[in-house]
């Protein structure tokens, strides 16, 4: 993320390689804006055509921090087409019409004008070179990319008009004493020419710069600093006393779980086999030649004999 003095250098460079050109085209820019304002026939008209020039006349700047060509035409660039045109100019009426009802707001109105111009001062760019974007929608867009950056646009332009006003209060104390006062006062008139000729270029280059830093940050966000771990003291900030650090008992480990066993498969019973029979050649039974006896009955001698 540049810094003002940063944007300031780059605005330097670029009007000490383009000096005559920048100037040249930006007076002509504000002198048709001028002409075109002063034309009180019909404003419904002239209003926004002038709107129109001025977000071309902030394209061109931008061209100039890009290090692109910077020609004549540049300055009519929200004019390529009727559709653009309308384009551009709904969208910084638009524009135009949310600060003027923010700064209608009793007592703070200005305070809250003055935010919302530079929470709108990317509308331009957006309308010209993104025309993809509605002109309603670039309004939401500008407050997007001007988190962290409305702080910073102020301060580079309050520093630049601090410094002039001060300056231009210095020499016109000065011019007042005699005999040297006139050397203070053609400094002082020097001064006024220079702030006319060129304050509103360098705004320009410098506004246009912070729209290209914008850019580069939405597209190259910065990684994620990880949380700072609180301090750890290994006393009592209070009364000084030592702190014994405390030990986490380990907890024991559960043995694991033994599986069960399978359960053994079922074996089934083999049946016992029968004796195959016997057969003689001619299908008939098979005697057997060793009959055993039969057992004879038991007799008793003691036994008395009936008669």
């Amino acid at each position: 993320m540049s810094s003002i003095t940063q944007n300031y250098k780059a605005a330097f460079e670029i009007l000490k390689k383009k000096p005559i050109l920048l100037w040249g085209l930006s007076l002509l820019s504000n002198f048709i804006i001028l002409i075109v304002s002063l034309l009180g026939g019909a404003r419904i008209i002239t209003f926004p055509v002038a709107l129109v020039l001025e977000a071309s006349l902030a394209v061109l700047y931008l061209k100039g921090v890009r290090g692109e060509g910077i020609e004549t035409k540049n300055i009519f660039s929200g004019f390529t087409s009727l559709k653009q045109a309308v384009h551009v100019a709904g969208g910084m009426l638009w524009m135009e019409l949310w600060i003027l009802l923010w700064g209608l707001i009793p007592i703070v109105g200005i305070v809250f004008a003055v935010i919302k111009t530079y929470e709108y001062a990317f509308t331009p760019y957006i309308l010209i070179t993104r025309p993809e974007i509605g002109a309603m929608d670039a309004l939401k867009e500008s407050k997007k990319m001007t988190k962290g950056w409305k702080g910073k646009m102020f301060g580079a332009q309050a520093l630049v008009i601090v410094a002039i006003w001060l300056c231009a209060l210095i020499l016109g104390i000065f011019s007042a004493i005699p005999f040297i006062g006139g050397l203070f006062g053609l400094v002082l008139f020097l001064l006024i020419v220079a702030v006319v000729l060129f304050c509103p270029i360098f705004f320009g280059l410098v506004s246009a710069k912070f729209y290209e830093d914008a850019l580069y940050t939405a597209a190259h966000p910065a990684p994620v600093q990880p949380m700072p771990q609180p301090q750890q003291y290994n006393f009592d900030p209070y009364t000084g006393q030592p702190i014994q650090p405390q030990v986490q008992p380990i907890p024991p480990t559960q043995p694991a779980p033994t599986p069960a066993p399978a359960p053994a498969p079922e074996v089934q019973p083999i049946p016992p086999t029968q004796p195959a029979p016997v057969y003689n050649p001619g299908d008939e039974p098979v005697v057997n030649q060793n009959p055993t006896p039969a057992p004879e009955a038991p007799t008793d001698d003691n036994q008395p004999t009936r008669i």
